[in-house]
């Protein structure tokens, strides 16, 4: 099991990327971080996992291996770059950054540390993006035999 702390409670974490974790059976959230204390106890209480006040306490944590972000994007690159520096592989939610020079600073971080980033981006897997590629395909389908 990777064991995962989450840096946040976004409602995206709440209602479907972590429940879906778990019922994975390939994770366990070990902590979740907040700067509230209120909510890091209500959003951990949710998810059976330890409350944290502050994202750097939860970095420093040695039984964490990965970090999930799900902060808004103008946080990602600092906290990624942080999480990376701390040792952990990054599991964010899109956009990775907010501009091209921070995702290569990412990326290239990443490799030099020996370490996983993946984007949250599922839109090419959804079947509505099957049903836009037959839309495409047909109009130039129609337009290629002088339709």
């Amino acid at each position: 099991m990777i064991k995962i702390g989450v840096l946040g409670c976004a409602d995206i974490a709440k209602r479907l990327i972590i429940p879906n974790m778990i019922k994975s059976g390939l994770y366990e959230i070990v902590a979740v971080a907040s700067r509230s204390k209120e909510k890091a106890q209500e959003f951990a209480g949710l998810f059976n996992c330890e409350p944290i006040i502050g994202y750097e306490n939860l970095l420093s944590r040695k039984d964490i291996e990965a970090i999930y972000v799900p902060l808004p994007t103008g946080m990602h690159y600092e906290w990624i770059i942080k999480g990376l520096n701390a040792g952990k592989h990054i599991f964010a939610e899109k956009s990775l950054a907010n501009e091209y020079t921070e995702v290569k600073a990412i990326v290239d971080l990443a490799i030099q540390k020996n370490l996983c980033v993946f984007e949250n981006f599922m839109f090419v897997f959804h079947s509505q993006f099957d049903a836009v590629k037959s839309v495409i395909a047909d109009y130039f389908n129609k337009n290629d035999n002088g339709e």
